[in-house]
């Protein structure tokens, strides 16, 4: 698949292409005979020479027999390329579930239709008891296709196979855990409310990369956006990047 991207009255960086081309895999994995990916990016300035305003993204997706497209304005080009991407692979699915339908195959198992017979049509189980009251939480866990991250309420952070819920490994934290696990760029990052930050790598063994010690608990989740993680304290917000450095607090 072709990719074009394609800029109207902004520039386009080195780092926008490397992000779009590397979230164009997405696309091309779920429509595997799509000829091209045409991305346009475009600026509309809110007053006649001014430099902010809103920037606008197309996406166009040219198949043997189909043309797809999606459009999204944000305040930068990343957001509004998620947005537009995020439509654009929606409505690739839903064109594949009615091909598969017409075909004459089984359309998508719904929920409800799922949950009659106990989910055992779409080879769902339930976890054993021992399982459940060992990985109990409040806070979301981080799942993979693989690998399922959770924070429970005992300190402690668990890896479990996503298929079967069969445990990896455990790891005991000083402090108490109200965050949700973030996974991204194949490592697990989560905040403690004594402050502590750590940074696991996302496999069956258990790698502490990094703890890095805060002076306020930590609440929140942690978010990366555009190459940077963020880490909320309760008064102050860290970004975090590779080769960056810190500079004093005013």
């Amino acid at each position: 698949m072709d990719i074009n991207i394609i800029g109207r009255n902004l520039g386009i960086t080195d780092r926008f292409r490397e992000y779009a081309t590397e979230k164009s895999e997405k696309v091309s994995h779920l429509a595997e005979r799509a000829i091209s990916f045409e991305i346009k990016i475009s600026r509309h300035n809110e007053k006649l020479g001014s430099q902010n305003g809103d920037d606008r993204v197309e996406l166009t997706l040219v198949g043997p027999k189909a043309v797809v497209r999606s459009e999204a304005t944000g305040q930068d080009k990343y957001a509004a390329f998620d947005i537009a991407l995020g439509k654009l692979l929606e409505r690739v699915r839903r064109a594949k579930d009615r091909r598969k339908v017409h075909r004459g195959q089984h359309r998508p198992t719904s929920l409800r239709e799922a949950s009659t017979d106990g989910f055992s049509s779409v080879g769902l189980a339930a976890a054993p008891v021992a399982v459940l009251d060992q990985v109990r939480t409040g806070s979301t866990p981080a799942v993979s296709d693989e690998l399922t991250f959770i924070a429970d309420t005992g300190r402690k952070v668990h890896c479990l196979d996503t298929k079967t819920g069969q445990p990896f490994w455990t790891h005991e934290a000083a402090g108490d855990f109200w965050a949700s696990p973030l996974l991204a760029d194949g490592k697990v990052y989560i905040g403690t409310r004594k402050g502590n930050f750590l940074v696991f790598a996302a496999s069956r063994e258990k790698k502490l990369l990094a703890e890095i010690n805060l002076p306020r608990p930590i609440s929140a989740t942690a978010t990366a956006a555009n190459g940077t993680l963020y880490v909320a304290t309760m008064d102050r917000i860290y970004a975090l990047q590779a080769g960056a450095r810190s500079e004093p607090a005013k």
